[in-house]
């Protein structure tokens, strides 16, 4: 009898500790539940507020290029009036150097007096 008793004893402490390692792990495996469900929310609040700045970027991305489209095509039509304008003040040298010529042709220098003196031209108008 008294061995029957010793050995009800151990098992029972041995369900003792059973019972309390398996509030333990139980107690342990809650709290990990715990912690996956914070997690999961916490990612999901992480992917939606990087889907919100991935949308901002993308709308800044296009505006910045909408930006650059417009400046391009003013520096473009800048440099266009610049190219007429110094195509407009080529031609009008190129006339005025011909004019000069032309009128240094129909002239000369009286060795004489040093003055400048008018040809007569082939052309009565043109004087």
């Amino acid at each position: 009898y008294a061995e029957l008793k010793r050995q009800n004893q151990d098992l029972s402490r041995e369900s003792a500790t059973l019972r309390s390692e398996v509030s333990l792990l139980m107690q342990k495996e809650s709290e990990s539940v715990d912690l996956l469900e914070k997690t999961q929310a916490d990612l999901e609040q992480q992917r939606s507020e990087n889907s919100v700045l991935i949308e901002m970027n993308n709308q800044l991305l296009i505006e910045i290029r909408d930006a650059l489209a417009e400046e391009e095509t003013r520096h473009a039509e800048e440099v266009d009036a610049l190219v007429r304008a110094h195509r407009e003040a080529l031609e009008t040298v190129t006339k005025e150097r011909n004019l000069m010529e032309a009128a240094m042709l129909s002239c000369e220098m009286d060795p004489v007096s040093g003055e400048t003196i008018r040809l007569a031209t082939q052309n009565p108008m043109q004087d």
